[in-house]
């Protein structure tokens, strides 16, 4: 496969993490109401409910929908890697992006404002994903940047796309 499809691929998943933090920062919101937690909730436990509820929102398609109408960019970003990628491997992405979550979440203790930076750096530079990923995950980007590639008609080339 070629680098270009590895990097679209990379880069479409960096723009569901764009969602994926926005969501995450608004579950931190909304997983905290002071009438309903106890005074003694650590941020880690409120960083772990609001993690559970981002990832929920990512890989449930319904659960998606929902929070696809509260951001105009989110439900963008959604639509450019339906049509980029088709119905099935924009699945697979949002499942990634569920699993980056946990890696950016821990890096950054929950905080929205470094998770962003990580985000902006995702955008401008999609190889910086790399990090956060496992073997597995690296091969199935493969995968969908193969795909890709399928689906704008041009032969695979073998390789890792680095």
């Amino acid at each position: 496969m070629t680098s270009i499809q590895n990097t679209a691929a990379m880069a479409m998943i960096a723009a569901l993490c764009t969602f994926a933090v926005e969501a995450h920062s608004q579950d931190i919101k909304g997983a905290r109401p002071l009438h309903t937690m106890p005074a003694a909730q650590s941020d880690a436990s409120i960083n772990e409910v609001a993690l559970k509820q981002t990832q929920d929102g990512l890989v449930d398609p319904a659960k998606r929908q929902e929070l696809l109408k509260i951001s105009p960019e989110a439900a963008n970003n959604d639509s450019r890697v339906k049509q980029a990628l088709g119905n099935e491997a924009t699945e697979h992405a949002y499942k990634i992006s569920s699993e980056l979550m946990t890696a950016i979440v821990q890096q950054t203790g929950g905080d929205p404002q470094k998770m962003q930076q990580i985000v902006q750096e995702l955008q401008s530079n999609p190889h910086a994903l790399e990090k956060y990923l496992s073997a597995s995950q690296r091969e199935q980007i493969r995968k969908m940047a193969s795909d890709l590639e399928g689906r704008k008609g041009s032969a695979p080339v073998s390789g890792s796309g680095k």
